[in-house]
């Protein structure tokens, strides 16, 4: 019993780790943003933050969620595979068209987002960046199901 919560705090430490890793980066990169951006570009970033989060709710469907509970339910590795591959095509089939959706029209989303046409090219980078979080975001579950918590603290770094 002993074992397990040993191992469940160093898991903890690590995914933390990781975690928290990817967040000192942005906060290394604010002299850098506010060296190249306006105030008025801060908000705009902001609002373009905000739709790719709730775009990537809509893109993601629960799966981070969904994969975990279908994983745990089989016992052999085909099982296993069998859920990642359906998770894997569940996202590439329904979540890459929304993203070329938001691709093409980044110029109209762009106006209601930000009230100016002149963001679509921001907008359509955060569009493409919620994509790659999309397609990432499995790969770092399948690392997390699989107990493999170096490894997930690893690529986070990376991200």
């Amino acid at each position: 019993m002993f074992d397990k919560i040993k191992q469940l705090i160093g898991h903890v430490l690590i995914y933390g780790f990781g975690n928290i890793g990817n967040r000192m980066v942005g906060f290394l990169l604010i002299p850098v943003y506010s060296r190249y951006l306006s105030p008025a570009d801060y908000g705009v970033l902001a609002l373009v933050g905000m739709f790719d989060q709730i775009l990537y709710a809509v893109m993601n469907m629960g799966q981070s969620s969904a994969l975990f509970r279908t994983y745990f339910a089989h016992d052999d590795p085909k099982g296993h595979e069998t859920v990642v591959t359906t998770s894997l095509w569940l996202i590439v089939c329904l979540s890459m068209p929304i993203g070329l959706l938001g691709l093409v029209l980044a110029k109209p989303l762009a106006v209601i987002v930000t009230g100016n046409a002149d963001y679509a090219s921001w907008l359509a980078l955060g569009v493409a960046a919620v994509v790659a979080k999309v397609l990432l975001r499995l790969p770092l579950q399948v690392l997390r199901a699989r107990q493999a918590s170096r490894q997930y603290a690893g690529w986070m770094l990376a991200q």
